[in-house]
């Protein structure tokens, strides 16, 4: 049996963000036969998480210390010092990795420190790496650092294969060998989200995912434009208190507290919502990520089979999606007027079938998990040492 090793600062579990997709694709790999290894810290929290029963059940974890008080300095930018701090922590676990040799890696493109690990042992193992590219870094930290970014460039060079969620999403000056894969969603048995009556008794738009500051004026006119249409409203949220502290006026609005897993999530979605909400504000400047990043809740929303509202600033990922899929519901100017149009029509019958329908045939198709899981694990297999 061949053995994948995951190796970053972000534990794969299942729960929301990026750490659910690299869980969702391990655990499927340890289904279809490879031995799933994760290299992560040696986080002080980390045997009290919600979800450390799950994934040592999972997957064979070995756990490596960031520092000791009588290691020399880590510089990710400097050869020396990089080679020093991993050949420390690889004497820590080394006796681990013997038993069950790495025939391939995988690494998240986030940190600066478990992916030069990664390209440390592909050197000792003779096997390749395969990068996750799932977010934009340098524009949600808004920090494009030189050094780092030589730093990832080394990544780049010593990986076999980069896996980005968009098109749009590359390492800076880095060619590659990318491969775009959508963030792969839990997806349903559609069989089991049947729907007897496709109009609630109340019009109901549903939204749930992180919410930053920008999306507090869009929910505001989506607020207000429902109380013109008597409707709601619902708001999947972790920080309950900050999101309803921007719509106190709007008692049309529904908080939930966020589920501890996302299938709950999507369900009560799917069982509340006439339709739901995956919209961002008109101006790139407000979320600049943007415009390479790919939304992973729009690709989980359509697995529900209702329809999905999309709005955003041109040239971006999603924009790019948009158009070449000619998606029914969005909005490039997300304004009362358009948003209202919008609505009115959903509230239409026939035009809500053909939206879901959208929804149900990509779900089917291009955000099909199988179909994502084969196109991830081809591309590992002809990777394979």
């Amino acid at each position: 049996m061949k053995n994948i090793y995951f190796i970053s600062e972000s534990i794969p579990y299942n729960g929301y963000g990026s750490f659910v997709i690299f869980y969702r694709h391990l655990i499927r790999l340890k289904r279809n036969g490879y031995v799933v290894h994760l290299i992560v810290p040696d986080y002080e929290e980390f045997e009290t998480s919600e979800y450390f029963n799950d994934i040592v059940t999972q997957f064979n974890i070995i756990r490596v210390p960031f520092n000791k008080w009588w290691y020399p300095p880590y510089r990710c930018n400097n050869r020396i010092l990089r080679y020093i701090r991993f050949s420390l922590i690889y004497q820590v676990i080394k006796y681990k990795i013997l038993e069950n040799p790495p025939n391939f890696i995988v690494t998240y493109f986030y940190g600066n420190f478990l992916n030069g690990f990664s390209v440390f042992l592909k050197k000792i193992y003779k096997c390749n790496i395969g990068i996750f590219l799932h977010d934009d870094k340098y524009l949600l930290n808004t920090d494009y650092n030189e050094k780092l970014v030589k730093f990832d460039q080394f990544i780049c060079v010593n990986s076999s294969v980069i896996w980005s969620v968009s098109d749009r999403l590359k390492i800076p000056n880095c060619k590659g060998n990318y491969i775009t894969l959508p963030p792969i969603p839990e997806g349903s048995n559609t069989s089991t989200w049947i729907k007897k009556d496709n109009s609630p008794k109340k019009f109901t738009i549903g939204f749930s995912g992180s919410i930053y500051e920008s999306y507090f004026p869009v929910f505001q006119l989506l607020a207000k434009v429902l109380i013109s249409l008597d409707g709601e409203l619902h708001i999947i949220a972790k920080d309950i208190e900050r999101t309803a502290k921007h719509l106190t006026t709007f008692k049309n609005v529904k908080f939930i507290s966020a589920f501890e897993y996302n299938h709950n999530a999507s369900r009560y979605l799917k069982d509340n919502c006439t339709a739901l909400f995956c919209g961002y504000p008109d101006a790139i400047n407000e979320m600049p990520w943007l415009k390479s990043c790919f939304p992973s809740k729009f690709v989980e929303y359509t697995h529900l089979q209702l329809p999905i509202i999309l709005s955003g600033p041109n040239d971006t990922s999603l924009t790019d999606w948009v158009m070449a899929n000619n998606w029914a519901l969005f909005l490039e100017n997300l304004d009362e007027h358009t948003l209202t149009e919008m609505l009115v029509k959903l509230k239409n019958p026939d035009f809500w079938e053909k939206t879901a329908l959208q929804s149900k045939y990509v779900a089917e198709n291009e955000f099909n998990a199988d179909k994502i899981q084969l196109l991830f694990e081809t591309s590992l297999m002809e990777n394979l040492k």
